[in-house]
């Protein structure tokens, strides 16, 4: 397949269909938020790191919004999925039929994916499932031109830096792909050694510049300032540190023995319930993490704790790879709430279409969306099951489809065993393999298919 270049005509069609991706923000009235967009607009006008939080997703916000409407953000999320996606199929197809099965792709994901809600909205949970998108046309695309390579890799190291589990899961997927080509030397799913280098190069500068950040704003060299908080509230579930301060609270007491009771069964309980151990000494993530740090390594090299927490990791993880809910956290977010207050202080010109959005006014729970996602999710397992052989007659779609599995497992086993098992986490990567069926299905269909 020759290179394609990217003429005007097909930058109008990504621009277009780019509005189709993010249209539910358009049919909401406003773009979509979380509880934690607020923190990330707040981010993106002090330009300051967060002790919770990467600083990349608010600089990509500063980038586009020009610190005037959160519209642009979630226009050039919706781009940037279109654009991809159009890069993505272009490895299968030349330009003409590309451009067609592009707009049939999104279409089908606009309709029986979660895609459409995760682009609509400002978070950092659309670029997970973009950034393997990205490594995938960085480790085996075929005659991409330099200058759209080069924005690939520019747009790689936003994404990184933009959720702390995108650099846990590149790593482990860099690690894997070594193995690979460790034991074989050859095959579909050895990547040269320049692009692994590159791709570990990008990881490590993001963790460098993260920590520069943090250590100028007095968190001290730290990638995370507060991993351990976030990892004591891990610990949390199950009650694996509630087991642990019951063994060790009689022969060697610290300050969480006197909330032994009171411990949340929650992760998110523990960081921002307001009776939860943090909120009653008076301690944000930050200021906590030194004081856990010693509880969690205590814990973590006890052999006895050490097994329960493995129990629940894999468990969780386990649990995590079902947890598929398109909606959620889209309640509505009222005076008082995280984004309502950053909204109305930072844009406040926004505050009035924000607050007759259709999210600001009902909240979404879409238990029939839900299920119809869910029904396609299985459905596209079975079929791609079913059409194996497809898969094994083109290597391109068989390295495609091989990479989101792993993609998939990663984020389920990484978020479970690091943070907590919770739908929208797993929900952001799980339109891939919605994905992978549609691309098996225009390589199912009888007819001249070129070679890829």
């Amino acid at each position: 397949m020759r290179a394609v270049q990217l003429p005007w005509r097909t930058l109008v069609h990504i621009i277009a269909t780019g509005f189709l991706v993010c249209a539910v923000a358009f049919i909401n009235g406003y773009p979509l938020v979380y509880s934690d967009t607020g923190a990330y607009l707040a981010s993106s006008f002090s330009l300051e790191p967060l002790p919770d939080r990467p600083l990349g997703y608010g600089l990509f916000i500063r980038m586009v919004t020009w610190q005037s409407t959160l519209w642009t953000v979630v226009v050039a999320q919706g781009t940037l999925t279109s654009w991809l996606l159009l890069e993505l199929i272009l490895q299968f197809f030349p330009r003409d039929r590309a451009l067609r099965w592009h707009v049939i792709t999104i279409a089908v994901l606009l309709i029986v994916s979660s895609m459409p809600w995760f682009s609509a909205e400002v978070m950092p949970d659309i670029f997970t499932p973009l950034l393997l998108i990205v490594w995938f046309l960085l480790w085996y695309g075929n005659e991409i031109p330099l200058y759209r390579r080069t924005m690939l890799w520019v747009f790689a190291v936003v994404f990184l830096g933009s959720h702390y589990s995108h650099v846990a899961m590149t790593l482990a997927a860099l690690g894997l792909l070594v193995l690979v080509r460790a034991r074989s030397g050859s095959g579909s799913l050895v990547v040269p050694w320049s692009v692994l280098s590159g791709t570990l190069v990008a990881c490590l500068g993001v963790i460098t510049m993260q920590s520069a950040m943090n250590a100028s704003y007095g968190y001290g060299w730290k990638y995370a300032p507060s991993r351990h908080t976030f990892f004591a509230a891990r610990l949390c579930d199950s009650d694996v540190l509630g087991r642990y301060l019951d063994e060790r609270c009689s022969e060697k007491p610290n300050w969480l023995c006197r909330y032994r009771a009171e411990l949340p069964t929650q992760p998110v309980a523990f960081l921002w319930a307001g009776d939860s151990p943090l909120a009653k000494e008076g301690l944000n993530m930050a200021s906590a993490d030194p004081l856990l740090e010693p509880i969690v390594r205590d814990l973590m090299t006890s052999p006895v704790h050490l097994g329960h927490y493995i129990k629940s990791a894999c468990i969780g993880s386990v649990v995590q790879l079902f947890q598929v809910r398109t909606n959620s956290g889209l309640q509505s977010y009222s005076e008082g709430s995280s984004p309502y207050f950053w909204i109305q202080k930072k844009l406040p010109d926004e505050l009035g279409p924000f607050r007759t959005s259709v999210q600001s006014l009902y909240g979404y729970t879409l238990f029939d969306l839900d299920v119809l996602v869910l029904l396609a999710l299985l459905a596209s397992c079975v079929f791609m099951f079913l059409k194996w052989s497809v898969v094994q007659a083109h290597p391109a779609l068989e390295r495609f489809i091989a990479l989101v599995v792993v993609w998939y497992v990663l984020n389920a086993i990484i978020t479970a065993s690091l943070a907590n098992v919770y739908d929208r986490l797993q929900s952001r990567v799980a339109w891939l393999l919605v994905l992978c069926a549609i691309l098996v299905v225009s390589k199912a269909i009888p007819g001249r298919q070129p070679a890829s």
